[in-house]
């Protein structure tokens, strides 16, 4: 299991330094200061750590509930709930 994990977590790395890749090109003169990662795979505590080992940069979940009401979800779930519910909120947004 571990393996796979850790295969998973490459694989993110690679396609996250791509993105960083062409938004440089794009953007020459700002600098990505914050990645923000979702879904559940990003609740993994070893996730952020080592996309800020590998690239340099801060790592954060992304706050869905600070762009939109909580709605049902007790306060103690939306942390988690949030990592789930962004790409909703996205396509809803």
């Amino acid at each position: 299991l571990e393996n796979t994990i850790n295969y998973y977590e490459s694989q993110v790395l690679i396609e996250i330094q791509r993105s960083l890749d062409a938004y440089s090109l794009q953007f020459k003169n700002q600098p990505a200061t914050v990645i923000y990662v979702t879904g559940g795979a990003s609740q993994r505590a070893s996730l952020a750590p080592r996309i800020h080992r590998a690239l340099g940069t801060e790592v954060k979940q992304l706050p869905v509930f600070d762009f939109v009401g909580a709605g049902p979800f007790p306060e103690g779930e939306q942390a988690k709930m949030s990592a789930y519910l962004a790409n909703a909120v996205g396509v809803a947004l």
